[in-house]
């Protein structure tokens, strides 16, 4: 086959779905092959589990636009880490022994019926026939059985890609697949990650979503903003974020908005934390005590621009000030990120007092009047009336 037509092929061929089956088996697929023309499911659901764990575990990305509809794979993985680990929310990696039970119950939902608790669950897997029971005769076209309103899933067939036969969990990958993948991976991933964007950004509001979908991790290192926490006063690099204690050791820096939402590393998310605390506040969002402090920090940062000592100013503005317009932009941007992190799934910190505290402000004369932020960002909106600078 000519490479080009090729490429158009799996275009199309993964395009055609109702879910983001075929985009994983295609990254798999592509993540896998070598120059094995022989290649079993095992091998490939592994894959599968572990891109399907990072995206809606780690990242939140919602696969539906149905929240009655969850992929069964989904349902699969969260039913195995809660029987395995209870608190799901403190896995950050699938180990081989997960990724080798996980397989088995992908190819196979009926054998995780009996760790299921809930009846309802278990009766939906015990008639569910797996990943690849409905993905491999779907791959490039779905045929209806003659005469009836439903598809013919075959265990075994063949298409443009690669003969499949579900008795053997086994795929036989053509050669002009196996060629296409040596000589133009790079594209193929681009050309999958692009058509799972496309498909989930409908129902998806969270950042940098081609970067997590393609699992394309961006550097996670904060060790360049230590200098400017230790020095500049405003920062309040020797106080702890979380439990608001002096810091004389094991400090770190915290993304008070999570990481794995937000997928970069500014400074106007980072505060300093204790190590322990850190590691405590785990993926959550800072409380809202917290994202207050943040916000009012950053007000006093922005009106410093003229006395920032110069061997700080590239960290200054790459880091801060050009992520935002104005005051009133920043605020409204802060505010609305931790909604949004919220509305995908991230977990927020609790006050540590039920009745949250106002915070004094120490220098009148940079900041006469600060709202009460509670009142200002009220049902998902901020009133731009009631702030005042």
């Amino acid at each position: 086959m000519n490479s080009e037509l090729t490429l158009e092929k799996y275009k199309k061929a993964i395009s055609r779905n109702q879910n983001s089956y075929k985009f994983a088996l295609g990254l798999a697929l592509i993540q896998t092959i070598n120059n094995n023309r022989r290649v079993y499911y095992e091998e490939i659901i592994r894959k599968v589990a572990d891109i399907y764990f990072k995206h809606h575990f780690i990242y939140k990305i919602n696969e539906s636009n149905n929240p009655n509809q969850v992929p069964i794979v989904i349902t699969i993985l969260e039913e195995y880490l809660k029987n395995v680990y209870g608190n799901i929310s403190n896995i950050k990696k699938l180990s081989k022994e997960d990724l080798n039970a996980l397989s088995v119950y992908l190819i196979n939902p009926k054998k995780i019926t009996n760790i299921i608790n809930s009846p309802l669950v278990a009766t939906k897997l015990t008639t569910n026939k797996g990943f690849f029971y409905y993905t491999l005769p779907c791959w490039q076209k779905a045929e209806k059985i003659k005469g009836k309103s439903y598809y013919d899933y075959s265990n075994s067939g063949e298409n443009d890609f690669f003969l499949y036969d579900s008795n053997k969990k086994v795929l036989l990958i053509k050669e002009d697949f196996i060629n296409l993948i040596n000589t133009r991976k790079e594209l193929l991933t681009d050309i999958t990650v692009g058509q799972w964007v496309k498909f989930t950004e409908k129902f998806n509001l969270i950042p940098r979503l081609y970067q997590k979908i393609s699992l394309d991790k961006p550097n996670r290192t904060t060790s360049k903003f230590n200098d400017i926490f230790d020095n500049l006063a405003v920062l309040e690099g020797d106080a702890c974020i979380i439990c608001n204690k002096k810091i004389y050791k094991d400090k770190t820096l915290d993304h008070l908005i999570p990481f794995s939402y937000i997928f970069s590393c500014e400074l106007w998310n980072l505060a300093r934390a204790h190590r322990t605390c850190n590691s405590s506040k785990n993926d959550k969002i800072g409380s809202q005590e917290m994202i207050d402090k943040l916000v009012r920090r950053n007000i006093r940062l922005w009106k410093l621009e003229d006395e920032i000592p110069s061997k700080y100013k590239n960290i200054y503005l790459n880091h801060f000030k050009s992520n935002f317009i104005s005051i009133n932009d920043m605020v409204q941007k802060i505010y609305k990120a931790v909604l949004e992190c919220k509305s995908a799934g991230f977990e927020q910190m609790k006050d540590r007092e039920s009745k949250r505290q106002k915070h004094e402000v120490e220098d009148i004369n940079i900041i006469s009047s600060i709202p009460d932020f509670t009142e200002v960002f009220t049902n998902g909106s901020l009133d731009n009336n009631k702030i005042i600078y």
